[in-house]
C-alpha cells in the first residue's frame, strides 16, 4: 500500500477525507495488503499484471519491480476510480451521468496530448500536479464560498489553482518543440490572465452570487456579508466596482508582458482586447452613476 500512501500525500485536505472514506468502504486501510484487497471473485485486480509478466518472462523478456509496481498501482488506482463511481450512480444517476461524462472527457484530454508527448517525465509531473490542484481548489471553493466571510484573499488564491490545467496543452507543444525552457513564462501568462478573468466575473456576478449564497472573494470584500445594500453602495458609490476592475486590468497587462516576451504576438492582441473591454464597461458603469446622480 506504500503506492497509494503516496498518492494520499499529493491530495489537499478536501479531498484526503473523501479518499480516506473512500479506501475504508472497500475494507482497504492502510495496513492490508493491496493484493488481498483488491482481488474480487473472477476479478484480479492487482493480480493480472503480476500474471502478465510471469507470461512475458517465459519469453526471458523481463521487467524491472518498478514497472511493475507502477503497472499495480494504475490497476489499484483505476478500480477505486470506477467503485467510486459505481457508488455514485447507486445514489444520484443524473449527477452520476454527468461525472461519467467528465471522466470521458478526462481519458480523451489526456489521450490527445500523446502524439505531442512521449517521454518526458517532467510534463507528466506538471500533469499529475496541476490536475491534483484543480481537484483540491475545486473542491475547496464548493465549501468555502458557501461560508460567509470565509473568503479572503489567501482562500482566493487558493481558488485559483482550479484554473492551472488550462496551462497543460500550451506547455505539451513546448515539449513537442523542444523548448520546454519556455514552460515558466507559459505558466506566469495562464496566471495572470486567469485571476484577471476570475475577478471579472467575480466583480460581474457579485449581486447575483449574494442572492444564491455564493461569498466569494469580491462578494466579502464589498461587504456581502452585510447584506445586499451595503454590497450595492460599496460596488457603485463607494468605489469599489472600479478598484477591482483596476485589479483585472493590472492582471491583464502583466499576461501582455509576458506574452510580448514570448513573442505571442496574437496572445497580445487578445489580452488587448480584453483589456478595451474590461476598460469600457467601466467607463459604462461610471457615465450610468453619473447621470443618476447628477442629472436633472
Amino acid at each position: 500500500m506504500q503506492s497509494l500512501s503516496a498518492f494520499r500525500t499529493r491530495l489537499g485536505p478536501s479531498l484526503c477525507e473523501t479518499w480516506d472514506r473512500l479506501l475504508a468502504s472497500k475494507g482497504a486501510g492502510e495496513a492490508q495488503a493491496p493484493l488481498k484487497n483488491f482481488t474480487r471473485i473472477a476479478q484480479p485486480v492487482a493480480h493480472l499484471p503480476l500474471w502478465v509478466a510471469e507470461a512475458v518472462h517465459k519469453t526471458k523478456r523481463e521487467i524491472t519491480d518498478e514497472a511493475l509496481g507502477a503497472a499495480v498501482e494504475a490497476a489499484i488506482l483505476g478500480y477505486l476510480c470506477v467503485q467510486g463511481q459505481d457508488d455514485l450512480i447507486d445514489s444520484d444517476g443524473v449527477q452520476a451521468n454527468a461525472l461519467l461524462l467528465a471522466h470521458a472527457l478526462f481519458c480523451r484530454h489526456q489521450t490527445a496530448l500523446l502524439p505531442l508527448v512521449t517521454g518526458h517525465p517532467g510534463f507528466w509531473r506538471m500533469f499529475e500536479e496541476k490536475w491534483l490542484a484543480y481537484s483540491e481548489a475545486l473542491a475547496f471553493k464548493g465549501a468555502a464560498q458557501r461560508r460567509p466571510g470565509y473568503m479572503d484573499a489567501a482562500a482566493f488564491q487558493q481558488v485559483l489553482r482550479r484554473s492551472q490545467p488550462l496551462v497543460i496543452p500550451g506547455a505539451a507543444v513546448l515539449v513537442h518543440l523542444d523548448r520546454w525552457d519556455l514552460f515558466p513564462a507559459l505558466e506566469r501568462l495562464v496566471r495572470h490572465s486567469t485571476t484577471a478573468a476570475q475577478l471579472f466575473d467575480d466583480l460581474v456576478d457579485a449581486q447575483h452570487d449574494l442572492l444564491h449564497g455564493n461569498h466569494t472573494w469580491v462578494v466579502n470584500r464589498l461587504g456581502g456579508g452585510e447584506g445586499p445594500a451595503t454590497l450595492g453602495r460599496r460596488l457603485y458609490v463607494e468605489g469599489g466596482y472600479e478598484t477591482v476592475i483596476e485589479e483585472a486590468l493590472r492582471e491583464l497587462a502583466a499576461a501582455r508582458e509576458v506574452a510580448t516576451h514570448l513573442g505571442m504576438e496574437s496572445a497580445r492582441l487578445a489580452l488587448e482586447r480584453d483589456a478595451e473591454r474590461m476598460s469600457a464597461m467601466r467607463n459604462r458603469i461610471v457615465d450610468t452613476l453619473a447621470r443618476l446622480l447628477f442629472d436633472e
